[in-house]
């Protein structure tokens, strides 16, 4: 971070940009495809805990396809913001 703010506040936004694409958004869509397929394939089978009690395994699961979609989407909405906006990107200390 701290070479980058050399630079002009357009290309420190659009270095922002092209790290979203190049591997924030790549990370972010393998996290919701495979996450998807691990919950769909624990719903489907009905997986639960082993032991005395057993308690179902796919909401928990299911969960962690939430966040990777709410973690793409925020994504978006950082991306989003870079592009609208006028000045450099605020770095937060």
């Amino acid at each position: 971070d701290l070479p980058i703010n050399r630079f002009s506040p357009t290309f420190r936004k659009w270095t922002e940009i092209a790290g979203y694409l190049i591997v924030f958004f790549p990370f972010a869509w393998v996290f919701l495809a495979r996450s998807y397929d691990f919950a769909m394939g624990s719903l489907a089978q009905g997986e639960t805990t082993s032991g005395a009690v057993q308690l179902p395994v796919y909401p928990l699961k299911i969960s962690m396809v939430l966040a990777a979609a709410l973690l793409l989407l925020q994504g978006i909405a950082e991306v989003v913001r870079l592009l609208i906006q006028k000045e450099a990107p605020r770095h937060h200390a």
